[in-house]
Parts: structure tokens; C-alpha cells; sequence
């Protein structure tokens, strides 16, 4: 049954206070290893070996001080995924990086930036020129911008917002021109920012009633080909919602729950297998995690699936073969999109039962697959690309 979780399985049981945990494949064996950092000590990583069971930790890096940040991204263009962190304890502050070698075996570090307190990083082509750049939000300064060469090697910061204490940063296309946008929050006021593709001049997307926001993710919740926003506000205990219109501008806010006190951190994927995103969240105090699941709009699956699909390979390098038990109509939509439900490829029927696609610069991760007929969503499975 999709969204039932079995018992609690352990990977670490000498683990001291890991702050954020990444499944991402470290050693490109087409699996989901585990990245995580343990504050004060170490940035380490679990090799999984397909079946979900984890080996022993390998230590990427040990800190100059406390971890603040982390974050995985290919960095150099190489198709490995690097990792890049923040650890600092006056007078040491170090934004740095370390490249992977496919392998699972990291370099040396590669310093960005030793001067500045750093207390959130954001890995995103912010510049849109295809590599992976670094979004900060930097103590007493703001939210800043390291433009990647395509290299690894990366500019002096660029200041794109003075506001400070950010709670979290998130990217994605708000507006719909196919530039990459920012949204943040700050402890300091209950507003969103924003920062629009070619690096607007900041202004305010959403805010509430005095209540700062803990986290933000950025998800299609409607099915309208949007993102929208998800958060959590804590003095309230609200996990909340708000709807973009399009253009970037975000309604009022949808009340998911406020039964769970201390929302800390929002997540948002597709927990049930029925190609709609739900919201995870997590409680600080409570020591508990939920998820809420979203019971769908005018595209939701409609009583049972009606064309079941698959995909082989799966997980696939170059191409997969989609296949469908009844013939695929050529008027039939074949919606290729990440897990926060952004779409990243969309393709048609050809009047039979097998449809191949091609990876054509798909990157590697976790993609749902949607079948939808005049508009209804028939049935839904998970791509795995590596």
C-alpha cells in the first residue's frame, strides 16, 4: 500500500547530532547513498549496496568548527556529485568544496570564500548557463551569489539581498520566463522574498499575519504547472500552503495543519505512489515526522488506474521504454517531472503500447512518470535516472 512505512531502521546508531540528511548516488552504482553531517565533527557519507542496507560511514571532511551548511551538487561538470560545505568557530569561517571522483572517494578541499559566516547554501544554475552555482546567505550581510565558471572555480560574491538571518532559500522558475528565481524567508519579519531571473531588486511575495516562516519548499500542489509554497510557521503550528498564479504572485495562505506543534523542516514528495506531491514535516520538540497527503484537484486520479505504465530500464543511463498495458492514444500526454512535481519533459503517444525516451541532458535523480487522458491522470510510476 502506497504511504504505509515499515519500523525504523538504523544506520548509525554512534551518530552525534546529524543535522540534514541527503539520499543522492556518491559512488554512481545507480542507488541512493546517504550524505549527512554530524555537527562539530564530521560531513560523511553511507554506501548503499541497492538493497537499502548501508555500510560502515566514509568521512569526506572534518571541520575547521562547527557545520552549519551542506550541500551535494556536480560543481565541475564531471557528472559526480561533489559536496560543499561550511564549517566555521571565530576567527575561522570556510565555504569550501570537495570533488568526487565517481568512485566515491573525495580530493582535497577547494576553499570558495574564508571570511564569511555562512548559515545556509543553496546549490542551483542561478545564472542559467548550465553549471551549478552557490546561493548563501551570509551573517550580517545577506543573501549572496557564486557564479561558477563551469569549472568548479568560482567569482567574488555578489550581494542579491541585504536581508539576514535567513531560515531557508529555495530556487525554481516562479514566473515562467525560464529563468531561475529565489524565495526566502527571514526570523527577522513574516515576509517571502524574492529575487527574479537576471537578478531583480528584491521585493516581497507573501506574507502572513506576524508569524516568521521555519523552512520553504517549492512544489506543483495544484497540478497547474506552477510551483507554489510550502512552510511552516511555529508559533502557530500552522504547515501552510500558498498558491502562484503564474506570474510569481502567491495567494493567501491554505492551512495543511496546525495540530503538530514546532514545525521545523518541509519536505515535498510523492510518500503514495498516486503521482501527486504530498508534504512531509517535521517537529522539532515532538520528535515526530508526518506527512499530509494531497487528496488531488480536477487532474487526480479517478477511481482505479485504467492504463497501467512501466518503464525498463529503470533505473536507466541512455533511454527507457515506457510501456503501457492498453495503446497509447496520440492525443495521450506522457509528463516527465521531477518529485516536487515541475515539469521536465513532456511526450505523446504513438498509437501502440511501447514509447521510447531518449535521456537527452536529463539529470541524474528521482523523476515521476504521469499517463494523463483529456486531462485525468490515469496512472503514475517513478523514473530513476543515474
Amino acid at each position: 500500500m502506497g504511504g504505509t512505512f515499515g519500523p525504523l531502521l538504523i544506520v548509525d546508531s554512534l551518530a552525534h547530532r546529524p543535522f540534514r540528511v541527503f539520499a543522492v548516488d556518491m559512488d554512481g552504482d545507480a542507488d541512493l547513498d546517504l550524505l549527512t553531517s554530524y555537527y562539530e565533527e564530521q560531513t560523511v557519507w553511507f554506501a548503499n549496496d541497492g538493497a537499502g542496507n548501508f555500510g560502515p560511514q566514509n568521512t569526506i571532511a572534518v571541520p575547521f568548527g562547527p557545520y552549519w551548511s551542506f550541500h551535494p551538487a556536480d560543481l565541475d561538470g564531471d557528472g559526480d556529485q561533489d559536496v560543499i560545505t561550511y564549517s566555521g568557530i571565530f576567527p575561522n569561517h570556510v565555504l569550501l568544496w570537495y570533488a568526487i571522483d565517481g568512485g566515491g572517494v573525495f580530493s582535497n578541499p577547494t576553499t570558495i570564500d574564508g571570511t564569511a559566516i555562512t548559515n545556509y547554501v543553496l546549490a542551483t544554475d542561478a545564472d542559467d548557463d548550465g553549471d551549478v552555482d552557490i546561493v548563501t546567505e551570509s551573517s550580517g550581510i545577506g543573501v549572496r551569489l557564486y557564479a561558477n565558471d563551469g569549472s568548479g572555480a568560482f567569482s567574488p560574491p555578489q550581494l542579491l539581498d541585504a536581508v539576514i538571518q535567513i531560515t531557508s532559500i529555495q530556487s525554481g522558475d516562479l514566473n515562467g520566463d525560464g529563468h531561475t528565481d529565489f524565495i526566502y524567508a527571514s526570523t527577522l519579519s513574516d515576509m517571502i522574498r524574492r529575487v527574479l531571473g537576471g537578478f531583480s531588486a528584491p521585493d516581497t511575495a507573501g506574507f502572513t499575519n506576524g508569524d516568521p516562516f521555519v523552512d520553504l519548499e517549492l512544489a506543483d500542489l495544484d497540478g497547474d504547472s506552477d510551483l507554489d509554497i510550502v512552510t511552516g510557521q511555529q508559533q502557530n503550528n500552522h504547515v501552510i500552503w500558498m498558491a502562484n498564479d503564474g506570474t510569481g504572485v502567491f495567494g493567501a495562505a491554505n492551512v495543511i495543519s496546525n495540530e503538530y506543534p514546532w514545525p521545523s523542516r518541509m519536505f515535498v514528495s510523492d510518500v503514495d505512489n498516486d503521482g501527486l506531491p504530498d508534504v512531509l514535516c517535521s517537529s522539532s520538540i515532538f520528535d515526530r515526522a508526518f506527512w499530509f497527503k494531497n487528496l488531488g484537484t480536477s487532474t487526480s486520479i479517478h477511481g482505479a488506474a485504467i492504463n497501467e505504465i512501466s518503464a525498463a530500464p529503470n533505473p536507466f543511463h541512455d533511454r527507457v521504454t515506457i510501456r503501457a498495458d492498453h495503446a497509447l492514444l496520440a492525443t495521450d500526454r506522457l509528463v516527465i517531472t521531477d518529485t516536487r512535481g515541475v515539469l521536465v519533459r513532456e511526450l505523446r503517444g504513438n498509437s501502440s503500447h511501447e514509447l521510447t525516451a531518449e535521456r537527452d541532458g536529463l539529470a541524474a535523480g528521482v523523476y515521476v512518470l504521469r499517463m494523463q487522458r483529456a486531462g485525468i491522470l490515469r496512472s503514475a510510476t517513478h523514473l530513476v535516472v543515474y
